[in-house]
């Protein structure tokens, strides 16, 4: 357990500076965020000498701090400490996204301290929003971000341990779901099988995709929607599994789920800025595979939260007969 010694020395070496200089902090309030689900996160306030209050964001992205409900399901070959804090230090603090504002880290490899530090955005997850504008509006935004970073895959990966989306991150999927499937019914366990042998089709269509940077998580419990003055603020969360790849993979989070096909292609359209072509439509139903096969061997153990349940081997089935494999 942080001290509050020792978190309160960190906060005001990130802090005054902006918020009370040649003040102090004076008070510091912690609560655990019931959004912690694979790390610890804090919600802090934080009153400083001259009486301002700064509600924090604090996540231990430290190896001692995965919560013992995530350890077995965590993969270990994907985690990384620094990616989502250097993500945040060195690619989104330099870019006029509106994305959560990155106020301070601690990396120390020694000490097993990973420690990130950002603002509290006083937002909704857009799972709880029902008006569908507010949907095709986070459709048009990731459209501007992906268009933002691409041709840049070298500096990107430079600046962050970024995951790739390269033919052995593809091919690792269907092995290990293949090889938890076993408690699955023998009939779709068969359709499994006879889809996963010609998956080599899909993972030469994905690498042709035109790379990007992609959060890698882009479901609509990560992101969330805050209406301003000036309109709305969309700020994704949780980036650490941001990555290079092509970035209808996050189109395909963010469309899952239970839409209609009007409303899909809706979203689908905003996010191309045109009508969906039949090239398109075989490309985004690729990511959608991806991403079921994705969830179907992440864990055994894994099981999402009863509102973001979805038959994926299911969805895997259909997707391979639409795209006749």
């Amino acid at each position: 357990m942080i001290s509050d010694l020792e978190l309160t020395a960190v906060l005001e070496s990130f802090l005054l500076a902006d918020f009370d200089p040649g003040g102090r902090i004076t008070g510091l309030a912690r609560q655990r965020s019931e959004y912690s689900s694979s790390f610890s996160i804090e919600l802090l306030e934080v009153t400083f000498q001259n009486a301002k209050v700064l509600p924090v964001v604090f996540k231990n992205l430290s190896k001692n701090s995965i919560l013992k409900e995530a350890r077995d399901i965590k993969d270990q070959e994907l985690y990384d400490p620094e990616r989502e804090i250097s993500v945040y230090q060195s690619i989104l603090s330099d870019c006029d996204l509106n994305t959560a504002k990155h106020y301070g880290s601690v990396v120390n490899s020694g000490a097993d301290q990973y420690w990130l530090f950002i603002e509290k955005v006083p937002g909704l997850e857009i799972y709880q929003i029902g008006e569908f504008e507010i949907w095709l509006q986070v459709s048009r935004w990731l459209a501007m971000f992906h268009a933002k970073f691409e041709n840049q895959v070298e500096e990107l990966q430079a600046r962050a341990p970024l995951l790739g989306y390269d033919r052995d991150y593809y091919q690792r999927w269907p092995l290990r779901a293949l090889a938890f499937s076993r408690h699955q019914a023998p009939g779709l366990r068969v359709a499994l099988e006879k889809l996963l042998s010609r998956y080599d089709q899909v993972i030469d269509r994905l690498l042709q995709l035109t790379p990007t940077l992609l959060h890698g998580d882009f479901y609509a419990s990560n992101i969330l929607a805050q209406q301003l003055d000036d309109g709305l603020r969309i700020c994704p969360v949780d980036w650490d599994m941001a990555a290079i790849g092509p970035g209808l993979i996050d189109l395909a989070a963010l469309i899952s789920g239970q839409w209609s096909e009007s409303e899909r292609n809706a979203l689908v359209n905003a996010y191309l800025g045109k009508k969906l072509t039949d090239d398109a439509r075989i490309d985004i139903a690729c990511c959608q595979l991806h991403l079921a096969i994705q969830w179907l061997g992440w864990s055994p153990q894994w099981h999402p939260p009863q509102e973001h349940q979805q038959d994926w081997l299911s969805q895997a089935v259909e997707l391979a007969e639409e795209l006749d494999l």
